[in-house]
C-alpha cells in the first residue's frame, strides 16, 4: 500500500505535498508514481514533504482514529483556517462534527499503511529538511522533445549557485549526469546530451539548484 499513489509522471506536475504525518507499522511508508515505488527519503529527494514526519500517531483505537496526544507537526494556515476538528469530534450523516480553534501549529492527521515496499527504486538524496521554494521563475526547456538521438537543455535560474541536471529512467535508476556547474542569476546556460543506442525510452530529467527542484519528461520519437 502506498501513502500517495500517482498514475503517471504527468500527475506530479503542480503537485504540492508537505506538513504531513506518515506512519507504517512494518517499516518506511511507500509512495508510488506509475509502477515505481519510492521510500519516504526518495520521495523527499523529489522535493515533496520536506517538512513532513514519519511518526507513530499512537491512536487510542482504530475506530475513531484519535491520537493519544496532539500531533503538532502542521503549519499555521492563518485566521481564515483557524477552526478545525476537535480531538473528540464525532461523525454522522445528520450533523457536522464538532470543531475548535487550532493552536499556532496545526495538528495533522495520519494514514495507516498495512505493509511496506521492500525493494524501492534507488535515487540520490540531495538533502532533507530544507524549506520549499517557488520554482515558477526557473526556466528549463528541452528540445527536440520527443527526441531522436540528442536533446538540448536551455536553463535559466533566478538565483546564483551550483546547479545539477540529471536524467533517470522510470525505475529510478540514473541514466546520465548531464551537468554540474555554477549558474549566474538570470543567465542562460545551454547543454546538449547525446543518447546511447539503448537509452531511447521515456525518461525524467531533474534540475536542482540550492533547494529548488524542477522535473520534466523526455519522450522518445516513435
Amino acid at each position: 500500500m502506498s501513502c500517495i499513489s500517482l498514475g503517471e509522471y504527468d500527475d506530479t506536475v503542480g503537485l504540492r505535498s508537505d506538513y504531513n504525518l506518515y506512519y507504517c507499522e512494518t517499516g518506511t511508508p511507500a509512495f508510488k508514481i506509475a509502477n515505481t515505488y519510492f521510500t519516504f527519503a526518495q520521495w523527499q529527494a523529489f522535493g515533496y514533504d520536506t517538512h513532513s514526519v514519519v511518526i507513530n500517531p499512537n491512536f487510542i483505537d482504530f475506530t475513531n482514529f484519535v491520537p493519544s496526544a496532539p500531533l503538532n507537526y502542521g503549519t499555521n494556515l492563518g485566521s481564515a483556517w483557524q477552526t478545525g476538528l476537535t480531538a473528540n469530534a464525532g461523525w454522522s450523516t445528520s450533523t457536522m462534527p464538532a470543531t475548535a480553534n487550532q493552536g499556532a501549529i496545526w495538528q495533522v492527521g495520519a494514514r495507516v499503511a498495512q505493509n511496506t515496499i521492500l525493494t524501492p527504486a534507488v535515487l540520490p538524496n540531495p538533502g532533507q529538511g530544507q524549506p520549499a521554494f517557488d520554482t515558477s521563475t526557473i526556466s528549463v526547456s528541452a528540445y527536440p522533445n520527443p527526441y531522436v538521438s540528442e536533446v538540448n537543455f536551455n536553463i535559466t535560474s533566478p538565483v546564483s549557485g551550483e546547479g545539477t541536471l540529471e536524467i533517470y529512467d522510470l525505475s529510478g535508476s540514473q541514466v546520465a549526469w548531464v551537468l554540474a556547474g555554477d549558474f549566474m542569476a538570470g543567465s542562460l546556460k545551454t547543454v546538449t546530451y547525446r543518447f546511447g543506442p539503448t537509452q531511447r525510452q521515456l525518461l525524467i530529467y531533474i534540475f536542482k539548484i540550492g533547494n529548488k527542484i524542477i522535473r520534466g519528461k523526455l519522450l522518445p520519437r516513435e
